[in-house]
């Protein structure tokens, strides 16, 4: 009885990290994931930090499943029963405070970005929760911190790394509506200063409509070595590979939208951790491929942070990186594009205690760019500690993306002549810890204005990419924990947002409400999310939707190492879509076993 007690009562205390800060424990690389030690020093920006059982705990495929309900203002649409799939398709759009599209929200794995070619699209079938040892999403642009790109936000997938000594073996089996079938398998084991850790999935489906099916093939192979107490040396490589089948909206049928995608990347990390000095070197590689586009990037990261006096700390970082990009339209040589760029940059980021209970920050990057030039992101912030536990943060940050190559040169009309995009984000923030710690909430308001958004104009009868966009996003995004006993635990968040005009995956209302119990062998888990005002279409088509989503997860542990489980989504059966017109299932239910050796 303690040990799922124990199980659940974890969970619950992870999922209230929400607020974590960099000074709020010594870091230490044998206890934590060592990127996350590595980059604790952080803009006191809006971020969200989840365990590994956050993620795994409603037995989805992929992270991002999880991380669209519990993050306000975060929409990470997915399509069909296994939700993500690759190339461009709604399953690529991701959306932070209304602010979405291309690039704009940037998605990682241990801090190295997952494949962007030339549309700019990212790897979200990457993001499989097998593999997760945690989650950082960052609301509002991170141009001080990735350059160009994240100029909305950012989510980064920590992968799992055993720090006890021991070995463990999981794996899991389920099916359900629609011809759904997944297959997981981890081992994992730590020997001395030794650690591994591998997995593997399989999944596919029909799809709920007609020419819908998808079907996913991945993996991941993880070691690393403590190298005395302070350093540790990393390597990972994920490989994935997508068979995605879109056959459009319900208004607009679409014909051979069938997309064959491989993704993969790969790195090699060399951490340290000292008493107020850490930081990392790393080489890493990514590449994938879908239908006639390709690439590969090639990237260095080098960062150190240090004391500076006995108030003040300073983190220096430099990195470089280097794409080569191809597309091919048909069969004929000449009506191909091959392209390599690369881009150098520069971060500096400082902290300084003021009277023990203000922090000011400061950050500045510099981004040098083969093709579009150069880029100055600067980000300053404060953070006031009060009374009653209570901290007050505000900060205002600036982020900036590229055109991609698909919007400068593949359409039917080029346009050399395409500007970066800007955006400038205002927030403060409210949050508290009472109860010793089982009741946490913040309330975040913000203010966001872009400008030279890139977008689609007919012109002569060709669509043709210009710097035509604005937008003035502004809102209010609230959380709360409270885990009132051991065997309950209820998480709940809320976004309000107004918009100056429409824009695809901009819900005027986001609510989610989770409760956890935990009884002698069993444990629940029941959900409700509401949408209202969504733009699921947007320009001349606007379209708005309103869905309430119910969803349940109920877990049977028979014996020590051996669990059965159902998961069931949207029983209130709704029809609904989240972008584009393309509809999502109506009521589906998963059935499942797992073994833990």
């Amino acid at each position: 009885m303690m040990h799922y007690r124990t199980f659940l009562a974890a969970m619950l205390v992870s999922s209230q990290t929400l607020w974590a800060q960099e000074g709020d424990k010594a870091p230490s690389l044998a206890g934590e994931n060592a990127y996350f030690v590595a980059h604790r020093f952080r803009m006191p920006q809006a971020r969200s930090h989840f365990e590994r059982e956050d993620l795994t705990w409603m037995y989805r495929p992929n992270a991002l499943s999880t991380l669209n309900e519990r993050v306000s203002g975060l929409m990470a649409p997915e399509r069909s029963v296994m939700g993500y799939g690759t190339g461009v398709t709604t399953s690529n759009l991701f959306s932070i405070r209304g602010i979405g599209g291309a690039d704009r929200t940037r998605l990682f794995v241990d801090g190295v970005p997952t494949y962007t070619g030339v549309y700019g699209q990212n790897a979200a079938n990457a993001m499989m929760a097998m593999m997760a040892d945690g989650a950082e999403v960052v609301r509002g642009p991170e141009g001080s911190f990735v350059g160009n790109g994240g100029m909305a936000g950012s989510i980064n997938l920590l992968s799992r790394q055993r720090t006890e000594s021991g070995e463990e073996t999981t794996a899991e089996i389920n099916t359900g509506s629609y011809g759904t079938m997944q297959v997981t398998a981890h081992s994992s084991v730590k020997v001395a200063n030794f650690f591994a850790s591998a997995g593997a999935l399989l999944g596919r489906t029909d799809g709920h409509r007609s020419d819908t099916r998808f079907m996913q093939e991945g993996g991941f192979a993880k070691v690393g070595v403590n190298v005395g107490k302070h350093w540790q040396l990393q390597g990972l490589a994920l490989l994935s590979y997508c068979e995605d089948s879109n056959p459009g909206s319900l208004r607009q049928i679409w014909e051979n939208k069938d997309i064959k995608g491989r993704t993969g990347l790969a790195h090699v990390s060399l951490y340290n951790s000292y008493d107020r000095s850490h930081g990392a070197a790393r080489v890493y590689f990514n590449f994938g491929r879908d239908g006639a586009s390709r690439g590969s990037r090639l990237g260095a990261t080098l960062q150190q942070t240090f004391p500076l006096g006995p108030s003040t700390t300073l983190s220096l970082a430099a990195d470089y990186s280097g794409w080569d990009n191809s597309i091919r339209y048909s069969s004929i040589p000449q009506d191909s594009l091959r392209r390599k760029e690369h881009e150098l940059g520069f971060r500096a980021q400082a902290r300084h205690q003021l009277l023990n209970c203000l922090s000011l920050y400061g950050a500045i990057r510099f981004d040098s760019h083969s093709r579009m030039g150069s880029e100055w992101s600067p980000c300053v912030g404060a953070e006031l500690a009060l009374p009653f536990k209570l901290r007050l943060t505000g900060n205002i940050s600036k982020g900036h993306r590229n055109p991609t190559l698909a919007e400068q040169f593949v359409y039917n009309a080029e346009n050399r002549s395409l500007q970066a995009e800007r955006l400038t984000n205002y927030e403060v923030a409210v949050r508290q810890s009472l109860l010793g710690g089982r009741m946490r909430w913040a309330v975040t308001a913000f203010y966001l204005r872009a400008n030279r958004l890139v977008e689609m104009t007919r012109v002569n009868d060709r669509w043709q990419a210009w710097n035509t966009g604005q937008a003035e996003h502004g809102g209010l995004e609230a959380e709360v924990n409270v885990m009132p006993f051991d065997w309950l635990g209820v998480h709940a968040n809320y976004s309000v947002m107004g918009t100056s005009r429409a824009r695809l995956l901009a819900p005027k209302h986001k609510f989610f409400m989770e409760g956890d119990v935990l009884f002698w062998r069993f444990q629940l888990s029941a959900g409700l999310q509401y949408l209202g005002g969504l733009h699921t279409m947007a320009g001349n088509t606007e379209a708005t939707e309103h869905a309430t989503l119910v969803n349940l997860a109920f877990t049977y542990h028979t014996l020590s190492v051996f669990h059965v489980f159902l998961r069931a989504d949207n029983l209130l059966g709704q029809r609904y879509s989240l972008a584009n017109g393309i509809s999502m299932p109506k009521a589906t239910v998963m059935i499942g076993a797992g073994v833990n050796l």
